[in-house]
């Protein structure tokens, strides 16, 4: 071999390494780009799983959160129709409940009622008896809850109307409100009844006239203790209305059914007039408080004082 030969066979060992190592260098470079493309797309993979995962999440909260609250509209319904004119099904959480209504019953007549009564035997300077005064206090609870129940009967029948126009509106169509429905607004209704009470004014030009026709001095009814008398009982009144069904009094008993009543001074088998009605659940319904009437020995005495007992 001569130098030229070897020369050559140098410089192609050199250019071999070369080659390799640009080989080496080049597959390096490839393999940089290609994990360099393999974590992007890890991390576009990591990206569209975390949004995934979260889609689904908040699909699942979504659906939850709508079957809890298609439970508690069925809830509602289901115990709205329960209770749907069942007054033996008492909200405990009702601080004027029917029980406590009739708790407040007797206090108003245990307070207020005496104070009435004093105030109108000074205003009259000792002119009317006792049954007369009775008469009065008895004519002015079945004022107030005369008044009461107009007043939410014609709540309610507005109350109704105004939502089935809005239902037509919306569905197009003239449906009857559903039963759950109507629940729903009179357990509103009674929500609010606190900031509803008719008020003393609203009744007294009434009054005013009916004891003005039967010669009796009306301003006896501006007397503080008398418009303290009239607002409790068209509180009370007005909390007995507003129940499903409405609570009611018992100023005349059938015959001389005495079981609904406590004796005033006197006791007896026959009921001679009644001094403070009795309270009902509802019409014809369970006892919440007995009323107080004065019984006598002798059947003709009930007939005697007829004019005192007034039905509602």
């Amino acid at each position: 071999m001569d130098s030229c030969d070897i020369i050559v066979y140098c410089l192609s060992g050199v250019l071999g390494l070369e080659i390799i190592a640009l080989l080496i260098v080049s597959v390096c470079i490839c393999t940089g780009t290609i994990e360099a493309k393999l974590r992007k797309k890890n991390l576009r993979l990591k990206d569209k799983l975390r949004e995934e995962k979260t889609r689904l999440e908040d699909e699942l909260r979504k659906e939850t959160q709508e079957k809890e609250d298609a439970l508690k509209r069925l809830s509602a319904i289901m115990s709205s129709r329960l209770r749907d004119g069942n007054p033996n099904i008492a909200d405990l959480n009702d601080l004027n409940r029917p029980t406590k209504v009739g708790e407040h019953f007797s206090e108003l007549y245990d307070n207020q009622w005496t104070d009435a009564y004093d105030a109108i035997k000074n205003f009259f300077e000792n002119t009317l008896t006792e049954l007369e005064i009775i008469q009065i206090l008895l004519e002015l609870v079945k004022e107030c809850f005369t008044e009461c129940k107009a007043v939410s009967k014609n709540q309610m029948e507005k109350l109704k109307e105004n939502v089935e126009n809005i239902t037509a509106i919306i569905t197009k169509s003239d449906s009857q409100l559903p039963s759950y429905l109507m629940q729903h607004i009179k357990e509103e209704r009674k929500l609010i009844a606190p900031n509803h009470i008719p008020a003393v004014d609203m009744i007294l030009p009434r009054l005013e006239r009916n004891f003005s026709s039967k010669n009796r001095n009306p301003k006896f009814l501006d007397e503080p203790p008398m418009k303290a008398y009239i607002q409790e009982c068209l509180k009370l009144s007005w909390f007995m209305v507003i129940q499903d069904p409405p609570m009611t009094m018992i100023l005349e008993p059938a015959s001389n059914d005495y079981r609904y009543f406590k004796e005033y001074k006197n006791r007896g088998k026959f009921l001679g007039y009644i001094v403070w009605p009795a309270l009902l659940l509802q019409e014809e319904g369970e006892l919440i408080c007995k009323g107080t009437a004065e019984f006598t020995s002798a059947s003709s005495s009930l007939n005697s004082e007829a004019e005192l007992n007034v039905r509602l």
